[in-house]
């Protein structure tokens, strides 16, 4: 069923037709699902502006700047964005949880501390029991150098030892 709102048909029906050359899509933020998607106007809302605007696929960030979306919200509004033929999958921004980083500028994540690993285990294993893609951020990253970093890098270079840290990362957490 679409709103019965006016969106802009021709460039929703081009969007759709051309799927396959073009896919234009949204990314909505932990905090916008929870303050933003919570009930029917809100997602009335959020369809029509993506049908306006030729959006076809929106990424529900489930975690991002140190908040979870509402699991009952993100499923709300997966159901429905697919009931009007938006595709709808998820995103996390892995920032602002556990251990924050120390010398990096950038205040990104500490990935050498194993508290920090569990945290990015359950992100991922909560938005994995609800949408079948996930998108980390760029975001995904450290140049932590606090004394625990120190202390596992041993005689290897920054660079190596974040390289092969992220590697791991990725391997026994993210997959």
């Amino acid at each position: 069923t679409f709103l019965s709102t006016s969106f802009a048909q021709p460039l929703w029906n081009l969007a759709n037709k051309e799927k396959d050359v073009l896919v234009l899509s949204a990314w909505f933020t932990a905090n916008g699902v929870n303050e933003l998607l919570t009930d029917k106007a809100g997602l009335d809302k959020a369809v029509n502006w993506c049908k306006e605007n030729g959006i076809t696929k929106v990424y529900l960030e489930s975690f991002g700047r140190g908040e979870y979306a509402k699991r009952e919200l993100l499923i709300q509004a997966k159901n429905r964005f697919f009931n009007e033929k938006i595709d709808a999958q998820s995103g996390i921004t892995p920032i602002n949880f556990h251990k924050r980083s120390v010398g990096d500028g950038f205040n990104a994540t500490c990935y050498t501390n194993k508290e920090t690993q569990k945290e990015l285990q359950k992100m991922i294993e909560y938005t994995a029991s609800i949408f079948d893609e996930i998108i980390l951020d760029d975001w995904y990253f450290t140049e932590c150098q606090c004394e625990e970093c120190m202390e596992a890098r041993g005689n290897q270079s920054w660079l190596k030892y974040y390289g092969d840290l992220m590697v791991e990362m990725s391997k026994e957490r993210v997959m």
